[in-house]
C-alpha cells in the first residue's frame, strides 16, 4: 500500500481503518477474534455486531410486533456478508423510526420476497437506502413500495401476497394498486430511484507476464482469518462502501524478487510488528509467479526480515523506506525471474528516463487514497490483475517545487527519487513496496526504485516519491548477511 500523506501524520495505529478495529494500521498486528457458529438468522446478524450494538439491536427488536420482527430478521439475514451488520448500525439503530418502517415494509414484502429484498443492497446499489428514506419521508404507500421491490412492472406494482387491510390482495385489488401507483408521483419517483441503472468503467493496462520479478506480500494464518470474519466485512462496507474481494483482503503490499531467496519491499509495509516476530512469520507470505493475485502462483513462507534501522514508523516521507525479505526457499517456477540491482544512486540515469512501474493497487485517481470513491465518484477497487505504466525519472527539484509538496512542506530526502507522469500514471494504495524498473533489451531489468509515498494518486502534474535502490546497494548486501531465521532484524 503506498503511503498517503494524511496517514503519515497520524500514529501508525490510526493510519487506516481496519484494512481496522475501527481505526487501525493495515500493517499492525491484529488479534484474531473468536467466532462462534451462528445457528439462527438473528445470530447471523449479531455475528457482525459489537457486544453493545447487540444489546441495542435486541431492545429495538423487542419493540416491534412479532410478525414485523420476524420479517426484518429474515431480510437482514439474507444480505451479503457484512451488509446486515452495517445496516443495523448505520440505518436502524440511529433512526428507530426508519427501522420500524423497514420492518413493516419487510413484512409487506412477505417471505417470498425476503431474499430478493435482502440482496438488493450490494455495493453497486447502496443508493437504494436513500431511495427508501425518501419514499418513507414522502409517505409512499408501503404496499406500493413492496410491489415495486418484489416485481417491478409498468414502473410500479403491488405484490399479490401483500397484506392490505388485513386481507391478501387479490388480482382485482392488485390491478387497482397498479393504477394508483402509475398516477402516484412519489411512488413513481421511488420506482425510478430504486431501479436506476448503475454503470462503472475502469480502464487499465494489464502487465500479464511482463513483470516476472513482481511478487506479492500477502496475509496468511490467523491474520488472514481475522480479515475474513463477518464483522470485518461489515467494517469494509462502512469504510469502502462495498464488500472487498478475497484477493483485496489478502493483499498487503507489492515486493520485488532480486534473486536466490531474497525479495525487497518498503519498510512501511512491515509496520506494527516490532516485538511480534513469531506472529509476523506466521501471518505473512510471499506469492510469486503470477500476474493474477486472485489465484495461481507459488506461495512461499518468509524466513527472515531486515528493516533499515533509520526508518521511522509512520514517516515514510523521511526516507529509508526499504526492507529485505529472506524467503524460506528460492522460487521454483519458470515464470519467475529476478531484477538486477543498481550500484549507484539513480543508477546514474538522466532525468526524463522512462521507467516501468507495476502493481495491484487502486485504479482510480484521488487526492486521498483512504477515501472510498475516486475523483470521478466511482468506488475504489484494487486490481487482481497486475497493472503496469510508464513513468519518468525527474530531478528532485520537480517534486520540491510542486505545489502539493510545498503545501505539505515536504521535500525529497536522502535515498529517495522523484518520479512522475504527465498522463497521470501513478502508484496508489496497494502498490507500495513494488518495483520501478529500467527495461533493457536482452538483459535483466534494473530495479531503480521501490514504491514509497505520495500525495494522492494519479493526479496529473503531481509526481511521487520512490526509494532509490541504488543508494542502498551496500545496505542490501549487509542485510543479506544480517538476516537471522525467525527474526525481524534492524540494521543501518
Amino acid at each position: 500500500m503506498r503511503m498517503r500523506w494524511w496517514a503519515l501524520l497520524l500514529p501508525a495505529a490510526l493510519s487506516a481503518c481496519a484494512s481496522d478495529g475501527k481505526l487501525q494500521s493495515p500493517y499492525a498486528r491484529t488479534p484474531t477474534l473468536a467466532q462462534s457458529v451462528a445457528t439462527t438468522p438473528q445470530e447471523v446478524i449479531e455475528q457482525e455486531l459489537e457486544p453493545g450494538e447487540i444489546q441495542h439491536f435486541r431492545r429495538f427488536l423487542a419493540q416491534l410486533p412479532p410478525v414485523h420482527r420476524q420479517a426484518l430478521i429474515s431480510v437482514l439475514s439474507q444480505m451479503d456478508e457484512g451488509q446486515s451488520g452495517l445496516t443495523v448500525v448505520t440505518h436502524i439503530l440511529p433512526d428507530s423510526v426508519f427501522g420500524q418502517a423497514l420492518a413493516d415494509l419487510s413484512y409487506r414484502i412477505g417471505p417470498g420476497g425476503a431474499a430478493r429484498f435482502g440482496k438488493s443492497f450490494d455495493e453497486r446499489h447502496l443508493y437504494r437506502w436513500d431511495a427508501l428514506k425518501e419514499a418513507f419521508d414522502s409517505g409512499v404507500d408501503l404496499n406500493l413500495m413492496a410491489g415495486i421491490i418484489r416485481s417491478p412492472r409498468k414502473g410500479a406494482s403491488c405484490a399479490s401476497d401483500v397484506v392490505q387491510s388485513g386481507e391478501l390482495i387479490n388480482e382485482e385489488s392488485e390491478a387497482r394498486c397498479e393504477e394508483i401507483a402509475l398516477n402516484d408521483e412519489p411512488a413513481l419517483t421511488f420506482s425510478s430511484n430504486w431501479n436506476r441503472a448503475v454503470v462503472r468503467m475502469i480502464l487499465a493496462q494489464r502487465a500479464y507476464d511482463a513483470a516476472p520479478y513482481q511478487v506479492q506480500l500477502m496475509r496468511a494464518g490467523k491474520d488472514r482469518e481475522y480479515y475474513h470474519q463477518p464483522k470485518r466485512t461489515r467494517y469494509e462496507m462502512e469504510r469502502y462502501g462495498r464488500r472487498l474481494e478475497d484477493y483485496e483482503r489478502d493483499h498487503v503490499c507489492g515486493a520485488v524478487y532480486i534473486g536466490e531467496d531474497y525479495a525487497l519491499t518498503a519498510a512501511h509495509c512491515l509496520e506494527g510488528w516490532r516485538g511480534y516476530d513469531g506472529e509476523f512469520f506466521e501471518g505473512r507470505r510471499i506469492r510469486a509467479g503470477t500476474s493474477d493475485i486472485s489465484r495461481g502462483g507459488e506461495v512461499i513462507p518468509i524466513k527472515s526480515v531486515v528493516i533499515h534501522e533509520s526508518y521511522k514508523e509512520g514517516k515514510a516521507y523521511a526516507g529509508y523506506d526499504i526492507a529485505l525479505l529472506k524467503l524460506a526457499r528460492a522460487p521454483n517456477n519458470p515464470l519467475i525471474s529476478r531484477t538486477d540491482l543498481p550500484k549507484f544512486p539513480r543508477n546514474r540515469l538522466n532525468s526524463g528516463t522512462t521507467l516501468v512501474q507495476t502493481g495491484w493497487g487502486l485504479t482510480g485517481a484521488t487526492d486521498n487514497s483512504q477515501l472510498a470513491r475516486d475523483l470521478k465518484g466511482n468506488l475504489q477497487q484494487a486490481s487482481d490483475a497486475l497493472l503496469m505504466g510508464e513513468m519518468q525519472l525527474y530531478d528532485n527539484a520537480r517534486c520540491d517545487s510542486n505545489p502539493a509538496f510545498k503545501d505539505k512542506k515536504v521535500k525529497v530526502r536522502y535515498g529517495q527519487i522523484c518520479v512522475g507522469s504527465d498522463e497521470g500514471v501513478d502508484a496508489c494504495r496497494g502498490d507500495s513496496g513494488g518495483p520501478l524498473v529500467l527495461k533493457r533489451t536482452g538483459q535483466l531489468p534494473v530495479l531503480i526504485g521501490i514504491v514509497s509515498w505520495g500525495i494522492g494518486c494519479g493526479i496529473e502534474g503531481r509526481p511521487a516519491i520512490y526509494t532509490d535502490t541504488g543508494t542502498f546497494y551496500t545496505w542490501i548486501l549487509l542485510a543479506k548477511s544480517a538476516a537471522r531465521d525467525g527474526k525481524i532484524v534492524y540494521i543501518k
